[in-house]
């Protein structure tokens, strides 16, 4: 398998400079080999006026971020409050007409902060046509999006289609919007959601374990949430060009992580656990994967895309930041906790989230806790104050369970993922 790696700085001042990000090389090349990756391409910018580019490739290819997409969509967000078209606090049953009580009583800031309990369905293929409900369908009354009371959780809606009025471009209210707000301002002309409009232009061919992925997987639903194409010249600029005043907004502490000790603000985690002040998030879809992560204190910040399925590239993004701030490893708690029978019997039960995530069972099995998820087990050990580790178990290895005003058992709390206790 031919593989490629780019590497591009936006050298400004002193730190980018001062860094051969020699260790983010190799900790790339590793993790290629390692994972399978077919690409790579990492950017270093520094958030300064009169940016210089150099790159390696005259025109690199395009990579779809997965989750990392959520920044711009909040920055969206963030520019239509400032022009009064939207409200932070307004509930979007208020711009989006024929949503449920239940549902249009969300407000943007919940669905912008994750807060909102809507469950986690988001299928990677599906429609492929953008139009939001209200823009290019109207909702059938009868099966209009639903919330169960189990969880909050949306159904999938009946649509009637109406006549679509065109739009300036023949674009659909969202990519139009984003395009817009976001990408235009920061020089990003070849960015896109569109796939037909992507694969004019060099493009990254998204990979898995078995090769190419043949068709790609494609969800206009997904467009929000992790669909975005961008390159790493063109990344490049948007980072660099956020004010300090307007990426301090996208990452203050809104709300709590539980399972990472960490916080999250709109469309970035903040963390400040590691000496030196980190927003950071990364992306997973179908093909691709990605991280952004941000140094406010030194005015830079690092991104890095692959065209491997999950390949975030998070360890190399960090050597990549070492090399412009002191960033420690943060603390992880070395012993363990011998829970009694009834703390066990407690926390056992079945957790899950919507139909995306897979279900997870914590059972316990001899005196000891074992966390099954996707036909395998893993022995879970608790370090304290319902703090849990299951070494080899991935996103589940650290978790944390969250209890309710009762003390009973609520959810399971992993990365950034909430599992409702179900039985």
């Amino acid at each position: 398998m031919k593989r490629f790696l780019t590497i591009l700085l936006l050298l400004a001042t002193f730190p980018l400079r001062a860094a051969s990000f020699e260790s983010a090389e190799r900790e790339i090349e590793r993790s290629m080999k390692s994972g399978g990756v077919p690409g790579v391409a990492l950017v270093a910018a520094s958030f300064a006026e009169g940016v210089r580019v150099c790159s390696v490739e005259r025109r690199p290819p395009l990579f779809r971020l997965g989750s990392t997409t959520k920044l711009f969509v909040a920055l969206a967000a963030l520019r239509l409050v400032d022009q009064g078209a939207l409200r932070l606090d307004g509930p979007i049953g208020d711009v989006v007409p024929g949503l449920a009580p239940a549902l249009g009583a969300v407000t943007l800031e919940q669905l912008l902060t994750h807060t909102a309990g809507l469950a986690e369905d988001a299928p990677q293929t599906g429609p492929l046509d953008e139009s939001a409900p209200g823009a290019g369908h109207r909702l059938d009354r009868r099966g209009a999006l639903r919330l169960s009371r189990r969880g909050l959780l949306v159904r999938e809606p009946r649509v009637r289609p109406r006549r679509r009025r065109d739009r300036p471009g023949g674009q659909a209210a969202l990519s139009a919007a984003i395009r817009s707000l976001v990408l235009e301002p920061a020089g990003m002309a070849e960015s896109t959601f569109r796939p037909l409009e992507a694969f004019t232009r060099p493009v990254a061919l998204g990979h898995d374990k078995a090769g190419i992925i043949r068709p790609i997987a494609e969800h206009a639903g997904n467009y929000p949430p992790g669909s975005l194409f961008t390159n790493v010249e063109e990344l490049g600029r948007f980072l660099s060009s956020l004010p300090a005043e307007t990426l301090e907004r996208l990452g203050k502490a809104r709300v709590a992580i539980p399972a990472q000790g960490r916080s999250y603000g709109y469309g970035l985690i903040r963390d400040e656990r590691r000496g030196a002040r980190v927003l950071l998030h990364a992306g997973a879809r179908s093909g691709y994967g990605s991280t952004f992560l941000f140094l406010p204190d030194q005015r830079a910040a690092v991104a890095i895309l692959a065209n491997r399925t999950g390949a975030t590239m998070s360890s190399a993004a960090f050597a990549a930041a070492r090399e412009l701030a002191e960033l420690k490893e943060p603390e992880v708690p070395a012993g363990v906790v011998e829970l009694s029978p009834e703390l066990r019997a407690g926390v056992t039960g079945t957790y899950a989230n919507g139909t995306f995530l897979p279900a997870v069972e914590l059972v316990e099995d001899g005196g000891h806790l074992v966390i099954r998820v996707g036909g395998k087990a893993f022995p879970a050990e608790c370090v304290g104050n319902d703090r849990f580790r299951a070494k080899g178990a991935g996103q589940l290895e650290s978790f944390i369970i969250v209890r309710d005003a009762r003390g009973q058992a609520r959810f399971l709390c992993a990365e950034t993922w909430a599992l409702r206790k179900r039985s």
